[in-house]
């Protein structure tokens, strides 16, 4: 017998859904210790552990995801979930890849159960979070753009195929490096001494395999941890800034104008979780 399609809600309490374009994405929460049994869904699944603990059982595999973890189930692919002790909060994005060639381009990523930890991929979440609160066309202009950043992410970041493809071991190490350190203040050498290259073979890689030279990667990763604690926390903007690696208050504002298109006491202003 087929077994059926589900919606990404699955019976949770707690879920805030915005269909847009060629992408549905998913805010859900499940309550802790609660199973969810077998299902497939209609769309390819690229999901984001914002909080507590979930496992999924899939062709043969058990992917533990915990905060930070990223991953993707096949359209199709019978699964099941098991939520942890905590409960589990994930951000679901289901693009629609018969619609969307964007979508499409990302099938090395969404047609294989893949699994890994992003922390940059887990802030855009978050950011996803706080924009289905605004449901004016602005919020999801923004939420389809901070979708597909995330898949383009997860796209560079998977292991397709089995291994980031023609990225030597050393330079996904430093990538790594970056995405669990983002916020110290680490210099291109140090980083290079770690994983045994030259400074400039680091930096002539990093840009060629991901798109952007390192320093940036490391500044948006920064700059997106401080959108999260604008709206999250009280916490004075000088200390976000220190917290977050910059030098001082200004030197994060004129990043953060540039990216986000307002100061950070305006951004949290506008965005304050209440």
């Amino acid at each position: 017998m087929a077994q059926k399609a589900e919606p990404i809600s699955l019976g949770s309490p707690r879920f805030t859904t915005v269909a847009l374009p060629g992408i549905e994405i998913t805010d859900v929460w499940f309550p802790p210790n609660s199973l969810i049994p077998h299902h497939i869904h209609a769309r390819p699944v690229f999901a984001v552990a914002l909080g507590g603990a979930i496992d999924s059982r899939i062709v043969g595999r058990r992917l533990e995801c915990e905060r930070d973890s990223v991953w993707t189930e096949p359209a199709g692919e019978g699964h099941e979930n098991r939520v942890g002790p905590d409960g589990a909060r994930i951000m679901v994005v289901l693009p629609d890849q018969s619609a969307d060639p964007q979508a499409r381009s990302c099938g090395p990523l969404l047609d294989e159960v893949h699994q890994f930890k992003h922390g940059g991929v887990r802030d855009l979440a978050e950011r996803m979070a706080i924009e289905l609160r605004e449901p004016d066309d602005a919020g999801q202009l923004a939420l389809h753009g901070l979708a597909l950043e995330g898949l383009a992410l997860g796209l560079r970041t998977a292991p397709i195929g089995g291994r980031l493809e023609g990225v030597t071991p050393w330079l996904r190490t430093a990538r790594d490096l970056i995405n669990d350190r983002f916020r110290e203040r680490m210099s291109i050498h140090d980083i290079a001494e770690t994983v045994g290259v030259d400074a400039s073979t680091l930096a002539r890689s990093f840009r060629t395999h991901f798109g952007v030279p390192l320093g940036t990667y490391q500044r948006s990763l920064r700059l997106q941890w401080v959108a999260r604690q604008l709206v999250e926390t009280d916490i004075d903007l000088s200390k976000v800034a220190l917290r977050a690696g910059f030098y001082d208050q200004a030197h994060m504002t004129r990043h953060f104008r540039r990216r986000w298109g307002l100061p950070p006491g305006a951004y949290r202003k506008a965005h304050k979780v209440q």
